[in-house]
This record gives C-alpha cells, sequence and structure tokens, in this order.
C-alpha cells in the first residue's frame, strides 16, 4: 500500500500565495549590516563561537566597508556579508576563523577587521583582511594584535567563486585569544588518568604560541626540525597494549601532520628514554600501538611537522586505548519503506582491527544475518549500516548490530521497526533562496518519503526524497528546478 500528500502551487501567483497563505519570503538575517552586527563577548570565554546562520544567501552587501585589493585578488568578488562586533577586554593576539574548526558550509569566505571612530556611521578603517589562508584553503582565517577597550567591527563575506548554493551557506566564526598551553613543557604535562576509563580523550591544546623549549633530542622517526610541542603523562595500572593516537577520525586534532615519541621516565621528567615514535600513521598524523607495562612513567610529546601553518590547524587532542573487544550500539532502524530498510549500529573497535554485522528477523532469535563489514581499529565510535529487503509491509522486527575483534565478540542491545502507512502532511512550500521552493511536511519518522511534481497534474515524477531534520519527523525538499515550469504541483509518495 502507498500513500499520497498532496500541494499545489502556482508560480505566476507566487507571491500572493507566499504573503497570503505562508507568511513572508525569508528575510535578511539579523547581523546582515553593522547595526544588527553580532556582539562578541569581551572576555569571551575563548575559544568563542558566534551563533551559526544556516544561510547566508539572504544576505546582502548594503552598507559594506571597501574590502581592498591588499588581501584578495582584486578580480574576485563578494557577496551576502555578515557583520560582528568585537570589543576586547584584554590586549593581545587573538585568531578568528570561519574554517574546519566551525559550523561553516560556504566553501570561499572572506575575513576583514576594521575600527571607526564613529561606530556605524564609519568611515572604517581596515587593520586586517583575509581572503585564503596561509595554506592556500579558501575559508578565511586571521590572526591580528588587539587593544583593550577598543571596538572592532569584523565582516564575513562569501565569494562569488564559487558562490555558495542553498545546500552550502551555514556560517559561524570561532574567535580564540591563543595562549602558551599548560602542557607546552614536560614539566606541566597532562596527566592521563592511570586506569582510564579507556578509550580516554585529553583535553584539547591549542598550539599556536607553543615552544619546543625543553623538549628532547629529535626523534628516531623524524631528524628535521620540529615544531611547537605538547606533552602528556601516563603511568597505566595494568600492563597491556596501548593504542596512542592524533588521528583526526578519533580524536579533535587539527594539525595535519603531527609527529610523537613514547619516552619511558626514570623520574619526573628525568632520565627520558624512547620506546616509540611514529611519523605518518593515518595519512600524515601519528598513532602508536605497543606495549605499556604497569608503574612505569612514560611521557608522550606530540610535535606540528610544518614550520607554517593556518590559524585553524593548530588544535591536539590524544586519544589512548587499552585493546579489548569492541564495544556495540545498536541504533533505529533507517530509510525505512514497505519492503526494505537500512538497519545501523555504533561500534568502538578499541583499538583492533574489527568486523561488524548484524543479526534480524520477525521475532529475537532473529533467523537472518547480513554481510560483515570490517570497520577499522580506531578508539572511537565508527558507524556500521547495512540495507536490508524483502520485507512484508505490516510485520515487526528485530534485530541487533554485532561486532568482532581480536579480542572478543559483543552484541548489541535488541531493536524493532515497522513500516507505518500513516499519510504524511505537506505544512508549507516557500521560496527558498529567491528561486527554489522548499516543501515541509511532517510525516513518520526514519521513513523514506519520495517527493513527486507535476505540471498539470495529468503525469507526475518522482524529484527526489525528502531529509528528515534530526530524526525529529519533520522533513524538507527542496526544488531546485522549480523556476524552469509555470506551474508546478507536489505530492508525497509513501513506498
Amino acid at each position: 500500500m502507498k500513500t499520497f500528500a498532496t500541494r499545489y502551487l502556482n508560480i505566476g501567483a507566487m507571491a500572493l500565495m507566499l504573503t497570503q497563505l505562508l507568511g513572508p519570503l525569508s528575510a535578511a538575517p539579523p547581523n546582515d549590516m553593522c547595526s544588527g552586527a553580532e556582539a562578541i563577548p569581551a572576555n569571551g570565554p575563548f575559544p568563542y563561537f558566534t551563533r551559526v546562520l544556516a544561510n547566508i544567501t539572504s544576505a546582502t552587501t548594503t552598507g559594506d566597508p571597501s574590502l581592498g585589493t591588499n588581501c584578495f585578488n582584486s578580480t574576485t568578488g563578494v557577496q551576502h556579508s555578515i557583520w560582528y562586533q568585537f570589543t576586547p577586554g584584554r590586549a593581545g593576539l587573538y585568531t578568528f576563523s570561519s574554517s574546519l574548526d566551525t559550523a561553516t558550509a560556504v566553501p570561499n569566505t572572506m575575513l576583514a577587521i576594521y575600527t571607526s571612530s564613529n561606530g556605524c556611521f564609519g568611515p572604517f578603517s581596515q587593520i586586517a583582511c583575509n581572503d585564503d589562508n596561509e595554506k592556500g584553503g579558501l575559508q578565511a582565517t586571521l590572526a591580528v594584535s588587539l587593544t583593550s577597550g577598543t571596538s572592532y567591527f569584523i565582516v564575513l563575506w562569501a565569494s562569488t567563486f564559487p558562490p555558495p548554493s542553498s545546500d552550502a551557506a551555514a556560517v559561524q566564526l570561532r574567535v580564540a585569544k591563543p595562549e602558551t598551553p599548560q602542557n607546552d613543557t614536560c614539566a606541566g604535562a597532562e596527566v592521563i588518568p592511570s586506569d582510564g576509563p579507556f578509550p580516554y580523550l585529553t583535553s584539547v591544546s591549542d598550539t599556536f604560541v607553543a615552544t619546543v623549549g625543553g623538549d628532547p633530542p629529535l626523534p628516531s622517526c623524524q631528524k628535521s626540525d620540529l615544531f611547537r610541542s605538547v606533552w602528556y603523562r601516563f603511568t597505566p595500572i595494568t600492563s597491556g597494549t596501548y593504542t596512542i593516537t592524533t588521528c583526526s577520525s578519533d580524536t579533535a586534532t587539527t594539525i595535519p601532520d603531527t609527529v610523537m615519541s613514547v619516552y619511558a621516565s626514570t623520574g619526573d621528567c628525568s632520565g627520558l628514554t624512547q620506546v616509540a615514535c611514529s611519523d605518518d600513521a593515518c595519512d600524515s598524523q601519528s598513532t602508536i600501538a605497543g606495549q605499556l607495562v604497569a608503574g612505569t612513567n612514560y611521557y608522550f610529546v606530540v610535535w606540528d611537522f610544518e614550520p607554517e601553518f593556518v590559524v585553524a590547524e593548530t588544535l591536539v587532542q590524544l586519544g589512548i586505548a587499552r585493546l579489548g573487544a569492541p564495544s556495540v550500539s545498536t541504533l533505529p532502524a533507517d530509510n525505512i519503506t514497505s519492503a526494505s530498510a537500512v538497519l545501523q549500529a555504533s561500534v568502538n573497535p578499541n583499538g583492533s582491527e574489527t568486523q561488524a554485522w548484524f543479526e534480524w528477523g520477525a521475532t529475537t532469535n532473529y533467523a537472518r544475518v547480513t554481510s560483515k563489514q570490517a570497520i577499522g581499529s580506531g578508539i572511537s565510535q565508527a558507524a556500521a549500516s547495512a540495507p536490508i529487503s524483502g520485507l512484508t509491509a505490516g510485520t515487526v522486527y528485530h534485530f541487533r548490530g554485532v561486532a568482532m575483534n581480536p579480542s572478543g565478540l559483543s552484541y548489541g542491545l535488541d531493536r524493532a521497526f515497522g513500516w507505518t502507512n500513516t499519510r504524511p502532511t505537506i505544512n508549507s512550500i516557500y521560496l527558498d533562496d529567491g528561486h527554489n521552493h522548499r516543501i515541509e511536511l511532517v510525516a513518520a519518522p526514519r521513513q523514506v518519503h519520495v517527493i513527486q511534481a507535476s505540471g498539470r497534474l495529468t503525469l507526475w515524477a518522482d524529484i527526489g526524497a525528502a531529509a528528515e531534520s534530526q530524526n525529529s519527523g519533520s522533513f524538507f525538499f527542496v526544488d531546485t528546478n522549480a523556476a524552469l515550469f509555470t506551474n508546478r504541483f507536489y505530492r508525497v509518495r509513501v513506498p
């Protein structure tokens, strides 16, 4: 059985329908102009993240100061600016980033910082700007010394090359005040708990102004100069095989090229003997796996391999795990139709090569098994999924995730799912980015809902599946071809 919900839209009457039935067209963001600039707190706490602006494409450039040509290719244009205002409580170096450590999805951004003797009335004097970051990335970053008590205006633009699309138009700004990290030297080494619990993640250290003072000689796996180190101390309570990693897949490390070494110590920061070293393990980041002896003091040192760096690429976090059986969490099934579904689980390999699969069936005896899939050997949660088909509408199915590595076999808890023919409801259709149609509906969570379109109500065609917002039962679909049609009608098919 298939169910439908239908809503019609005539393009010629668009403005009237949107105004009378669906509310006003999308407005520019509140910080589109200087007068609405989002305030960044004077004293953070830092790093401070501004609110996420989901779609910058409704922003204008009205009232913008000159960007100038000293920080970008003058043949490249800008559009869609947003404003921030910051009066630092302390003088010193600050960094501003719209790069990988934020929710920014706009592929090419530009940043500039201004002062003004008369607030938003100007004139604006530019003190710093950036188009492409230090390593040629297209998302802008800035590092600049600021004076306490001075009001600064920060403007972020989207570049016209490539222009932002409505599905990649989010922006967020990260503001930080780099300080020498506490674990910059051995004496301040961050202590990792002797017995975890594992996997264990350290705090995140910003190495922007870290030094190499007091570091041991260069490790055996790297003979060239290294930069900006941080230290960790670990005295295991249990002997065993441990994995220590800076891989970005397991940690919050943003330095793209790390070097790490492990030292055994006869005392506090003395008598250091190298026992392991890693340069490139996961791409250019470092991982070490080896035996550690209970009661021995170990120091882990992590360096940045590159002398140059990007503002957003200075973070280090260490992950440490003691090898063991994997852990499995069975997650709700997704993409449910009357005849198929996708089973899901979250698996932590706990440092060993792990395989995962699913048991499923009409009862908790399961009876059916999916193919095994490689999960890897990380120390963080990894996704496992498997499509299944041949289901019967109206039947409740049970399933659980299973994972195995050399240390053991683990089972997740049982979950159940079933397809429902509950009729979806189209709540609204409105303009998105001025020419696309955004269709919003409420329907059964985690099920597939296919949007169909027609020009004359005589022939319907599938144009795509609606996306669900955080498994809430609220779905949306953006029709990017709407402007090609004089009349456009929509309905929802539940397969």
